[in-house]
C-alpha cells in the first residue's frame, strides 16, 4: 500500500503533539563506513545512547549512519559502503506515542535508495519529503557548537531564529551610516586643520563701499572750490580797497592844487568816501567769511581711499574664514546627526533581537557573537555552555527527539549527568560517541561490530 506526501501531511495535521515527537527506538546498520553490523534496540534509559569503544572501531560511523538514513541524500558521502562490501544498509525505527515508521536507506556503488513505511506496511512515494516534515537539524552537535568561534555561533543562531535577513539589513544600514560618518568626520578634520592654520585679521566684517568715499571726495572738492572763490572775492575786495585808498590820496592832492575844482572835488570825495565805507564793509564781511572757513581734509580722504582695498581684502579674508568655520560646524552637526541615526539603528537591531524567536530564553546575538542573559558566550562556565547548547539542539529538533554528540570523551561525569537529566526532562535521546568500554556504555564497538 502506497501513501502520497499530501496524504501523509494531512494525517500529520491530525496527529497529537506526542505522536509528532518521534524517537529512534530501533537501529540497524550493515556495511556502512567502519560498521560491519550493528543491531540496536533503544530503550533510552536515562535519556542517553552511549556508543563506546576504542578509536577507529566504528563509533563515529554509527552516528553518521543515523544521519545518512534521516538527513537526505545530501548527507551521504561519495563512498559510504564498508570496504570490501558491495552494498550497505541503514534502518531506523521512529516511534511516537501511537505512530511508528521504518526508515531504510540502502547503498550501492552508484547511488542510495530511501524508503519509509508505517508499522502496517504503508509506504510513501516521496519518503524524504515525509522525513523533512519531522527532522530539524540532525547534524547539530551541541558540544561542537559550544566550541565554535563566536562569529560562527552567531551565524547558527541567526539561521535558527529566522532573523538573519532583518539583522543583515540593519547591519548594512549601520555600515552605510558608519561610512557616511567616517567621510563627514574626515571632511571635518580637513576643515579643522585649515582653520587651525588661519589667523583671523582684525577689521570690519563688511567691505567698505568705495562709491561713498568717492562721492565724499567730490563733495569736498566742490566745497573747496567754493571756498577758494570766496577767498578770491576777499582778495579782490582788498585790492579794490587799496585802489580806492590810492585814489583818495590822489584826489586830496588834486584838491589842493585844484581849488577851482574844489566843489567838484568835494563831491567826488563824498562819493569816494561812501565807496570806501561800502568797500570796507564788504571787505570786513568777506574777511569774516574767509576766517570762518575750514577746509576739508582732502589728504586724509585720499589716504582713506587708498586704504579701502586693504580694508576690503581683510574683510574678504574674515568672511572666508567665517564661512570655513560655518562649514566645519555644519560637518560637526552632520556627524552628530549620523551618530543619532546609528543609535536608532542599534536600537532597531536590539528590538529585533529581543523580539526574535530564540531557541532558549535569554539568548541573544551581539555584533561579534552570542550572549546568554547579557553575558558573552566565552564568559560562561563549561556547564552553562553545554546546557545552553543542548537546549538549542533540542529546539532545532522539536519533532525528531534525537541529538548527536560526537566527541563525548571530553565530557566529565557531571556533564554526562546533566545531559541525562536534560534528556529525560525533555523526552529526548542523546546519542553520544565516547572512547571507553565501561559498563555505562549502551554498546561497545570493536572492529565495526557490537562487542559481546
Amino acid at each position: 500500500m502506497s501513501t502520497s506526501p499530501w496524504d501523509f501531511f494531512m494525517e500529520v495535521g491530525k496527529m497529537s503533539d506526542s505522536d509528532k515527537r518521534l524517537k529512534v527506538v530501533g537501529f540497524h546498520a550493515e556495511n556502512v563506513k567502519r560498521v560491519k553490523l550493528v543491531d540496536l534496540e533503544i530503550t533510552g534509559e536515562n535519556g542517553l545512547v552511549i556508543i563506546g569503544g576504542k578509536n577507529e572501531q566504528g563509533k563515529s560511523s554509527v552516528l553518521d549512519s543515523l544521519m545518512y538514513a534521516l538527513g537526505g541524500a545530501k548527507s551521504v558521502p561519495p563512498m559510504p559502503i564498508h570496504e570490501g562490501a558491495e552494498k550497505g544498509e541503514v534502518s531506523v525505527i521512529l516511534k511516537g506515542e501511537s505512530a511508528e515508521y521504518i526508515v531504510r536507506r540502502t547503498f550501492t556503488e552508484k547511488k542510495s535508495y530511501l524508503s519509509v513505511e508505517t508499522a502496517d506496511g504503508a509506504t510513501f512515494k516521496s519518503p524524504q519529503a515525509m522525513l523533512d516534515g519531522f527532522i530539524g537539524e540532525l547534524s547539530f552537535d551541541p558540544l561542537a557548537f559550544g566550541n565554535l568561534p563566536p562569529t560562527e555561533q552567531r551565524e547558527v543562531i541567526l539561521d535558527l531564529s529566522g532573523m538573519r535577513d532583518e539583522l543583515e539589513e540593519n547591519e548594512r544600514k549601520i555600515q552605510e551610516a558608519y561610512e557616511e560618518r567616517r567621510d563627514i568626520g574626515r571632511d571635518g578634520k580637513t576643515l579643522k586643520a585649515k582653520l587651525n592654520g588661519e589667523d583671523m585679521p582684525d577689521g570690519p566684517d563688511q567691505e567698505v563701499d568705495q562709491s561713498e568715499i568717492l562721492q565724499k571726495l567730490r563733495d569736498a572738492r566742490q566745497e573747496k572750490e567754493k571756498n577758494d572763490d570766496i577767498r578770491g572775492a576777499s582778495a579782490d575786495a582788498k585790492r579794490f580797497l587799496n585802489t580806492i585808498k590810492d585814489q583818495l590820496e590822489s584826489e586830496k592832492e588834486t584838491v589842493a592844487e585844484l581849488e577851482k575844482r574844489l566843489e567838484e572835488a568835494k563831491q567826488a570825495v563824498a562819493k569816494t568816501e561812501s565807496k570806501v565805507k561800502n568797500a570796507a564793509a564788504d571787505h570786513k564781511l568777506a574777511r569774516e567769511k574767509a576766517d570762518a572757513l575750514k577746509d576739508p581734509d582732502i589728504e586724509s580722504i585720499e589716504d582713506e581711499l587708498e586704504k579701502v582695498e586693504e580694508t576690503n581684502r581683510v574683510v574678504r579674508e574674515r568672511i572666508r574664514i567665517q564661512n570655513l568655520e560655518k562649514e566645519y560646524q555644519a560637518k560637526r552637526e552632520e556627524y552628530r546627526a549620523i551618530d543619532g541615526h546609528l543609535e536608532e539603528l542599534r536600537a532597531e537591531r536590539q528590538k529585533a533581537i529581543q523580539s526574535a524567536d530564540m531557541p532558549i530564553e535569554g539568548l541573544s546575538v551581539s555584533e561579534d557573537g552570542i550572549e546568554l542573559n547579557g553575558k558573552p558566550w566565552v564568559q560562561l562556565s563549561s556547564s552553562q555552555r553545554l546546557k545552553a547548547s543542548v537546549a538549542i539542539a533540542m529546539r532545532k529538533n522539536p519533532n525528531l527527539r534525537v541529538i548527536r554528540v560526537e566527541d563525548g570523551s571530553m565530557l566529565d561525569d557531571d556533564s554526562m549527568g546533566m545531559l541525562s537529566s536534560m534528556a529525560e526532562e525533555n523526552d529526548f535521546h542523546i546519542w553520544i560517541e565516547r572512547v571507553g568500554e565501561d559498563e555505562n556504555m549502551t554498546i561497545v564497538l570493536s572492529n565495526g561490530e557490537i562487542k559481546e
